[in-house]
Formats: C-alpha cells, structure tokens, sequence
C-alpha cells in the first residue's frame, strides 16, 4: 500500500503539464474568405455552342466548412459558407462569407466542401460517399443542367485552429467526380426516343463508387435525337487502376423497348486518366466528348 502511495505522490501537477481544454463557446463572428476554382475544375448547369463545359461561380452556391471533431460527445456545429462577390474578371474566384461562424473546439485543421444542390443536414453528408450515383437523371439531349445534383468539391486540409486561420486559408476547390460523355448514335430502323442509357463497369480492382454494383443507371427525359445522335453526361467516381481484361458495358433502351447492348476493352490513359476529368488543364477535354456510337465496336473499342 505504501509503495502505491509513493507511486502516485511522485506524479504531481508540478512534474506533469495540464491541458486546458476550452469550453465550446456558442459565439459567432462573421469570417470571409476567396475560394478559387482553379483552371476548369467546375461543370455547372450550362449548355454552350460549343458543347462543352462552362466553369464558374454562381450566385446562390455555397460552401461548408467541414472538420473532425475532438470531442466525441461535442455537437456537430455546420458552418455554411454563401457568395458575397464573384470576381467580375475571374467568375472562377469567389469572395464567400459565413456571417455566424462558431469555431468548434480543439480542432486544428478543416477543410471546404461545396455539394451542389444537395441537402446537408451533418457532417457526414458532406461525404463523397454520401453520394448516390448508382442512379442518374439526365433531362434533354447533351444537357449538363442536372449534374449538379452529382457534384463534390472539396479543399485540401488548412491550419484551422482559430477563426482568423480560417479566414487566411487561400484554398482551392477540386472535384471528387468526374465525367463520363457518350454519343449514342441512333441505329437504322428505331423510331423510339432513349429512355435509359446503363454504363457497367466490369472488374475485380477498380469500383464505382456510390454504386452497388458498379454500373450506373442514366434516366432521360425529352431527350429526342440530334440529327441522329443523342449526348449523354454520367458522373463517375472510380477507385482503383484500370487493367486488361477490365471491360465497359453500354445499355440502351428506347422507349418503345428496343435495346441494345455494346461491351468494350477500358482503357487506361496517358497520365493515368481512365475517362473525362473535371480537373484537367487542357480544353479538349471539355470541348470533345468521348465518342461511343452504338452499335459500333470499333469505333467504341478505342473510346477509354
């Protein structure tokens, strides 16, 4: 008993430091910072001339600031971030404003979240994973209105220990998905309109994320043919390296039930890319949708 005594007697308040742990405050200040897209990193709901992807800020986009808590038993505090002014030079760069930021306590890093259009009621569903991509709606021919149902933007991690760090960051926003575009070319002797498109990916080392079975389900509406072609827009989270032997899947189906099905090799890029980037420097990308006529193998063969 008595070495206990002199065990716990040797660790006094002078030989250990104590840590103060700040109460979670429930002030709030008003915190602004720019946020910059970076060169083509945002497809937004606007059809151009030249088919392509127009990149910018908008009013009524918002941020999130998103973080992991400290605290386990702390409640979650959202810090949601709206546009005050878009540069009139740059539509790419953004000055966003929270006018009630409450700083959560003990963190020291966070980072920026923008989710499109979607609901966000906790941290969690400022996840990528929280994104349902399994099943997709497309309204109109070649139109990009609906992705940003579909769309993920985040920062990098910054210094985030006081509101004032906050305020400092310079982050720049990346997407999380991508895009996948295919030309469906309407095949002799269909009258019908598409009504659906499925694109499947089959392998054993790369997966779709957020769907269950790697394949996406594309829904159109009023999407008639375009001088016999038909454009449709998939976003596309992958995780892991295309290999040989992975194959793509098409699936059509027309509105008075005719279908067709098209199986193709998934080919790995140079760089890395396995289809159409949203984070790209190079126009061509935005510019030139990926050419997959159906039916036609050869042609859809070379395609990824």
């Amino acid at each position: 008993m008595t070495a206990l005594v002199l065990s716990l007697s040797g660790c006094s308040d002078d030989d250990e430091p104590q840590t103060t742990v700040p109460q979670q405050t429930t002030e709030s200040q008003s915190v602004s910072l720019t946020l910059s897209l970076g060169m083509l990193t945002r497809a937004v709901g606007a059809d151009i001339g030249t088919r392509g992807v127009k990149t910018h800020w908008e009013q009524g986009d918002k941020v999130y600031f998103s973080y992991t808590k400290t605290f386990a038993t702390d409640q979650e505090i959202l810090n949601v971030f709206t546009i005050s002014q878009i540069d009139a030079a740059d539509a790419g760069s953004a000055l966003f404003t929270c006018s009630q930021f409450i700083m959560p306590r003990g963190i020291e890093e966070g980072k920026l979240v923008y989710v499109g259009d979607k609901e966000v009621q906790s941290l969690s569903d400022l996840l990528p994973q929280g994104i349902d991509l399994g099943t997709q709606l497309q309204r109109g021919n070649n139109s990009l209105a609906g992705i940003s149902n579909y769309l993920h933007m985040e920062s990098g991690w910054f210094r985030a220990s006081s509101a004032e760090e906050v305020e400092l960051a310079a982050p720049q926003m990346k997407h999380s998905n991508s895009l996948v575009t295919l030309q469906i070319k309407r095949p002799e002797g269909w009258t019908g309109q598409v009504s659906e498109v499925a694109l499947t990916l089959s392998s054993d080392n790369v997966t779709l994320l957020g769907t269950t079975d790697n394949r996406i389900v594309l829904k159109l509406e009023d999407a008639g043919w375009d001088d016999n072609y038909i454009l449709v827009h998939f976003i596309v989270r992958m995780e892991g390296i295309v290999n040989i032997g992975n194959l793509w899947k098409v699936e059509v189906l027309s509105s008075d039930s005719k279908e067709l099905k098209l199986t193709f090799p998934a080919k790995q890029w140079d760089a890395g890319k396995h289809y159409t980037s949203l984070i790209s420097d190079d126009l061509s990308d935005y510019e030139t949708p990926v050419y997959i006529e159906v039916p036609g193998f050869e042609d859809a063969g070379n395609a990824f």
